[in-house]
C-alpha cells in the first residue's frame, strides 16, 4: 500500500512538472506572437518606432520571466577531476571543428535566385551545451564567436556579438536540460501541432499572396513578381502589405548601356517605370560609337570609365565633374545647369530595353527581394513544419516497429534538438538586430524592427531545421558510443 501510494505520489509529481513546463512554454510562445501582432499593428497605423520596440521588448522580458519562474534547472553536483577533463577534452575537440568548419560556409540557391549561407559551427558548439549544461554551451559559443573573427571575419570585431553568442549558448544548454529527459507523449503532440501550425501559416501566406495579384503558383521568382509601380497599386491585406514592407528598402537601378548617335545626346535625368522614377547609371561603353556632344545631368548616380569614346565632349554641371575623376581622354565642359529630361521605360524584369534612343539595362533587386520573402513566409514555414512532422512520424514509425517503450528516443531528439537551439537563435537574432540596427548600420534605426527583423528569423528558423538532424546525429552517437564508457 505505501508503495501504492508512493508511486502514485512521483507520477502526479512529475505530470506535474511536465504539465507546468508545457504551460510555461505555451504562455511564452502565446506572449511573443502576441508581441509580435500587437507590434505589427502599432506599425501598420503609423505609430512611431519606438512605441513598437518598447512594447516587443516589455513582453518578452514579460515571457522570459514566465520560463526562470516557471522552470527550475536541474541541481549540479560537484565535477570529478576525471570528469572536468573529459568536459574539457570534449569542449576543446568541439572548437577545434567549429575552426575548421569556420572556412566553410555554404550557399543554398533558393528557387532559382540567391538564398541563404548556412554554416556548421552552430552543430559543434550546441554539443558541448547539451552534453555538459548551460555553463559549456555558453563558453562554447562565445569562443566560436572569438575564432569566426580571428579565422575568417566578417566586418570589424564587435564584442556585443560574443556576448549574444554567451547568452545563446546558455539558453540552448538550458532549454536543453529542461526538455531533454520528457518521454511524455505531450512532447510528441506538441511539436506536430506546432508543424501543423507552421504549414497552415504557409499555406494561409500563399494564399494571400495570389489572390492580391503579387504573384502566381507555389514558388515565387523574380520573373513572377510585377513591376514596383504595379505593386504600389494594388489592394494588399495585412500579409502582402508586410512583404512590401521588407522589401521597400530594395531598389532597382537603371544603366544606359549605349545611345543612338547624334549632335547633342541628352542623358535622361529620370528612368519612369509604371510611375516609379529611377536615376539612371552610365554603363560601360555606353558612348563608345557616338561622336557628338553628351551631356549629363546631375541626377547621374555613377559613370563608368570607360563610358565614352576617346575625345569626346562632355558637358556636365559642377557637380557632377568629380564623377568623371580619372577619365584623361575626353573633353570636360563646366556648365551652370543641364536640362532635366525623362524617359518612360517598360518594365522588363532586367532585360536590355529601347527608349527615347537609349538602351537600358536594369537590376532585379527590388522583385528578387520581394520573392526572396515570399518564398521565406510560404515555403519555409511549411517545410520546417513538414520536417517536424516526418521527425515525429519516423519516431512513431520506430516505436511500432520496436513494440515497447519509449524507443522513438532517438527519433524525437530531433525535436526536442530543434526546440533548444531554435530558441537561442531567435532571442540571439534578435538581440543581434538591435545592435546592427543601432551600432553597426545606424542607418537601419530609422527603418522598422520588423524590416529588419523577420528575414533574420525566418532564416534563423530554416537553418536551425536543417542543423538539428546533424547535432541529434552526434549526441545520439556520443551517447551510445562514448557516454557509458565515460
Amino acid at each position: 500500500m505505501r508503495v501504492y501510494i508512493r508511486v502514485r505520489l512521483r507520477l502526479r509529481c512529475k505530470m506535474k512538472s511536465n504539465r507546468t513546463t508545457f504551460i510555461t512554454f505555451g504562455t511564452f510562445l502565446c506572449v511573443a506572437c502576441g508581441a509580435f501582432a500587437l507590434s505589427f499593428l502599432f506599425y501598420l497605423t503609423g505609430a512611431p518606432l519606438l512605441i513598437t520596440e518598447i512594447i516587443l521588448v516589455l513582453l518578452a522580458a514579460f515571457g522570459v520571466y514566465l520560463i526562470i519562474r516557471g522552470v527550475k534547472l536541474p541541481k549540479t553536483v560537484p565535477l570529478s577531476r576525471r570528469e572536468a577533463t573529459v568536459r574539457l577534452a570534449v569542449t576543446a575537440v568541439m572548437l577545434a571543428c567549429v575552426a575548421m568548419t569556420k572556412l566553410f560556409r555554404f550557399e543554398i540557391p533558393m528557387f532559382g535566385g540567391s538564398g541563404m549561407t548556412v554554416g556548421f559551427s552552430g552543430v559543434f558548439t550546441s554539443i558541448p551545451a547539451m552534453l555538459y549544461g548551460p555553463l559549456f554551451g555558453a563558453a562554447a559559443s562565445a569562443s566560436s564567436d572569438i575564432l569566426g573573427c580571428i579565422i575568417s571575419p566578417i566586418g570589424a570585431y564587435n564584442p556585443l556579438f560574443t556576448l549574444t553568442a554567451f547568452v545563446g549558448g546558455f539558453i540552448k544548454g538550458g532549454v536543453w536540460a529542461l526538455i531533454k529527459d520528457r518521454k511524455s507523449k505531450s512532447l510528441k503532440w506538441f511539436s506536430a501541432a506546432v508543424g501543423v501550425l507552421l504549414i497552415i501559416t504557409g499555406v494561409g501566406f500563399n494564399i494571400s499572396f495570389r489572390s492580391d495579384g503579387l504573384f502566381s503558383g507555389f514558388v515565387a521568382s523574380a520573373a513572377d513578381i510585377p513591376s514596383r509601380g504595379t505593386v504600389d497599386t494594388l489592394e494588399k491585406s495585412p500579409m502582402t502589405e508586410l512583404v512590401t514592407s521588407l522589401a521597400s528598402y530594395s531598389k532597382d537601378s537603371y544603366t544606359v548601356t549605349a545611345a543612338a548617335d547624334g549632335e547633342r545626346i541628352t542623358v535622361p535625368a529620370y528612368i519612369t517605370v509604371d510611375c516609379v522614377k529611377y536615376v539612371p547609371k552610365i554603363g560601360k561603353n555606353a558612348f563608345a560609337s557616338c561622336t557628338g556632344e553628351v551631356y549629363i545631368p546631375a541626377t547621374v548616380t555613377s559613370i563608368d570609365k570607360n563610358a565614352f569614346a576617346p575625345g569626346i565632349t562632355v558637358h556636365v554641371e559642377e557637380a557632377t565633374a568629380e564623377k568623371l575623376k580619372g577619365i584623361d581622354n575626353i573633353e570636360i565642359v563646366i556648365e551652370e545647369s543641364i536640362e532635366k529630361t525623362a524617359v518612360a521605360a517598360v518594365y522588363g524584369g532586367g532585360k536590355s530595353q529601347e527608349a527615347c534612343g537609349f538602351t537600358l539595362s536594369s537590376t532585379t533587386t527590388y522583385a528578387s527581394a520581394v520573392a526572396k520573402y515570399i518564398n521565406f513566409l510560404t515555403l519555409g514555414p511549411i517545410l520546417a513544419g513538414g520536417s517536424m512532422l516526418l521527425i515525429v512520424g519516423f519516431g512513431l514509425v520506430m516505436l511500432l516497429i520496436r513494440g515497447c517503450g519509449d524507443n522513438g528516443q532517438t527519433a524525437v531528439s530531433g525535436i526536442r534538438v530543434f526546440i533548444s537551439i531554435f530558441a537561442a537563435g531567435f532571442v540571439t537574432t534578435t538581440l543581434n538586430t538591435v545592435i546592427l540596427r543601432y551600432i553597426t548600420y545606424p542607418s537601419w534605426a530609422g527603418r522598422a524592427f520588423y524590416i529588419v527583423w523577420i528575414p533574420r528569423v525566418a532564416e534563423e528558423l530554416i537553418v536551425c531545421v536543417i542543423q538539428s538532424y546533424f547535432i541529434a546525429l552526434l549526441y545520439d552517437l556520443y551517447r551510445a558510443r562514448f557516454a557509458s564508457r565515460n
